[in-house]
């Protein structure tokens, strides 16, 4: 297994988040200190968590995985500024 993205699947991840263009955060989690998780909620799909885990992958998502009870404070930052915020896309 591979400790780092490639720049071939870094360009694909960038094809497959923007093919969610349109899709509102619905809430921002981070089960692990080096992971945040998005919650996407794109038009006519079920919810799509998009998974960032820092400096080894970004990954789509939809099982279900505990989250901490009370969010840490990154993580409340970040659902004040993306709170029903709309993807644009990426590029």
């Amino acid at each position: 297994m591979r400790d780092q993205m490639s720049s071939f699947d870094i360009a694909r991840m960038v094809l497959d988040i923007d093919a969610l263009a349109g899709a509102r955060c619905r809430k921002v989690y981070q089960p692990h200190y080096e992971q945040v998780v998005l919650r996407l909620n794109p038009k006519g799909m079920s919810n799509r968590d998009l998974v960032i885990v820092r400096g080894q992958r970004v990954y789509f998502s939809q099982r279900d995985r505990p989250m901490p009870l009370h969010p840490p404070q990154f993580a409340m930052l970040l659902r004040k500024h993306l709170a029903n915020a709309r993807l644009t896309g990426a590029s």
